[in-house]
């Protein structure tokens, strides 16, 4: 809830669409794609990164473990490269400049 109120926070227009899912067992997971807006600040682990007002379309493979119809245990992987390219904290890597 922490991480997808601060999400939440710094793109308030932020859109998810479930691309795959699957299931098996307790487990179910799904490569999920993220669009939206930074019009607010980000929090992250090196500090706030302000708002940019640049629209970003990312994605994230995220895997959940079930049990008693509660979420106990979970596991994401953002691609955190590609997100803040798109808002330039970081620059393009070379063979993604053209």
């Amino acid at each position: 809830k922490m991480i997808a109120s601060m999400f939440l926070a710094a793109f308030p227009d932020l859109h998810v669409e479930i691309e795959i899912e699957i299931a098996e067992g307790d487990t179910v997971g799904g490569r999920l794609r993220q669009k939206g807006t930074q019009t607010g600040e980000m929090v992250s682990p090196q500090g706030a990164i302000p708002a940019s007002g640049k629209a970003v379309d990312f994605t994230e493979v995220a895997m959940l473990r079930i049990a008693d119809g509660k979420i106990v245990t979970s596991w994401y992987w953002t691609d955190m490269i590609g997100l803040l390219t798109q808002i330039g904290v970081i620059a393009a890597p070379p063979s993604a400049r053209g």
